[in-house]
């Protein structure tokens, strides 16, 4: 029989009864995706931030997982068509390049190696990946921002496809199942189907809401959290898969069902009660640095800045060189009022980055309101010396307008507009300018 057949038979026409396995195939599956979608999310509305840092960060149990699963599946897959051909079916090219990509995702995720073998990148690769490492997916372009990488949206969007959105269709449309059948790629079983679906569902709520309310850490919680789902439901497509060839299909005996049960749940859950006994440990001061932060986001977007500036501290004291640290720090300082520590941060930056526009602009703008308007003016320029900004632009017209360079001024507001024409602070400027400076 071949696998297209098998397949056929996996994904026929749907029964009017689900049996008690293949129901608590769909449980086990829908438990797994929700519960690991909502982990990371879950820990951190609960406080624990530590946890949910821990979960979803660079090598962390989530990639690792998603990695692991990626590699099983290559192998399971690369078996399976072995089996194909000692038992006279043929290679399937198709089913051989699923198993390529499966492989090449696990090495993308480890960085092909980067961290576990201590491998320097290029000069040259380190300068085009946004996290200076040896990967694809980090390569900025396909990643101009930190929480948009286009390239893994496609992977995403593809993947909710493949194995959510089109075996679900062909249930209900004969014609594209056996258009989809002849192409012999392994086919998801209705429940795989529908946890898929259901993962991508919450992802999409949570990036909304995370988004929304400006958390770039709980968004990128969920972005890492789907990943690892979806990784994980090519490793079941794989199981689902071995278990045609061996001419069973869901639903499943239950010896199957429970062996499949030991292998998919208990190395996460192995993972969780390690990652708790650690979180509660909290010895890596990296992590406990990002978690003071997350910590003290919370509290400065509650409208308590004081309450936010300790745990900005902390955070700096446990990564001195994280430098969003230090503006989240000045920010919540001037907040206070306090503009001695909001000035040490900027100070902060510049040191560990001369060639940070923003930092000279933060500058400018607290020497600007302590009226120390020539003092604001040489931080403007100098950061403008760095990045053109029709916001930097702005403030250095206003320092000179402030300081009676009127010319100047105009000059520098005039820059703005030819940067940014719909920049209205620096139209509303302009016209004050016109109105007061002398003739």
């Amino acid at each position: 029989m071949s696998l297209a057949s098998q397949v056929t038979s996996h994904n026929s026409a749907p029964a009017t009864r689900v049996s008690g396995t293949g129901m608590l195939w769909l449980l086990l599956l829908l438990g797994m995706s929700v519960a690991g979608s909502l982990l990371p999310a879950i820990a951190d509305i609960a406080g624990h931030e530590f946890f949910a840092t821990w979960l979803t960060h660079e090598d962390g149990p989530y990639e690792a997982a998603g990695a692991l699963a990626c590699l099983a599946a290559a192998i399971l897959l690369t078996w399976i068509n072995l089996q194909r051909r000692r038992n006279g079916q043929g290679a399937n090219w198709l089913l051989l390049l699923l198993a390529a990509a499966l492989l090449l995702m696990f090495l993308e995720e480890i960085s092909w190696g980067q961290r576990l073998f201590a491998i320097s990148a290029p000069q040259w690769l380190a300068r085009a990946n946004i996290q200076e490492e040896i990967n694809l997916h980090n390569l900025r372009i396909f990643h101009p921002h930190l929480e948009n990488n286009w390239l893994k949206r496609l992977w995403l969007n593809a993947s909710l496809f493949y194995l959510g959105l089109l075996p679900l269709l062909t249930l209900a449309l004969p014609p594209l199942r056996r258009l989809a059948l002849r192409c012999g790629l392994p086919w998801a079983s209705w429940q795989l189907a529908l946890s898929v679906c259901v993962t991508y569902g919450i992802y999409l709520l949570l990036i909304i809401t995370t988004v929304t309310r400006g958390d770039l850490y709980a968004a990128h919680d969920a972005g890492e959290a789907v990943e690892a789902v979806i990784e994980f439901a090519y490793l079941v497509l794989a199981i689902e898969t071995l278990w045609l060839l061996r001419g069973s299909s869901v639903p499943l005996r239950w010896r199957s069902l429970l062996l499949a049960l030991i292998v998919l749940v208990g190395p996460p859950l192995a993972i969780m009660a390690w990652g708790s006994a650690k979180a509660i440990a909290a010895t890596d001061s990296h992590l406990s640095a990002i978690a003071a932060l997350r910590q003290g986001n919370k509290l400065l977007a509650a409208g308590k800045p004081s309450a936010a500036i300790d745990r900005y501290l902390e955070s700096a004291r446990l990564w001195p060189e994280k430098l969003e640290t230090r503006f989240r720090l000045a920010g919540a300082a001037e907040q206070v009022g306090d503009v001695a520590l909001a000035g040490q941060q900027y100070q902060a930056v510049l040191a560990a980055d001369p060639q940070n526009a923003d930092a000279h602009n933060g500058l400018g703008l607290l020497m600007f309101k302590s009226r120390r308007f020539d003092a604001a003016a040489s931080e403007f320029r100098q950061a403008l010396e760095i990045a053109e900004s029709a916001e930097i632009q702005n403030n250095l017209g206003a320092a000179l307008a402030q300081s009676g360079q009127w010319n100047d001024a105009r000059r520098a507001f005039e820059a703005a507009l030819r940067l940014d024409p719909a920049n209205q602070r620096a139209k509303e400027n302009l016209e004050l300018l016109d109105r007061r400076a002398p003739r």
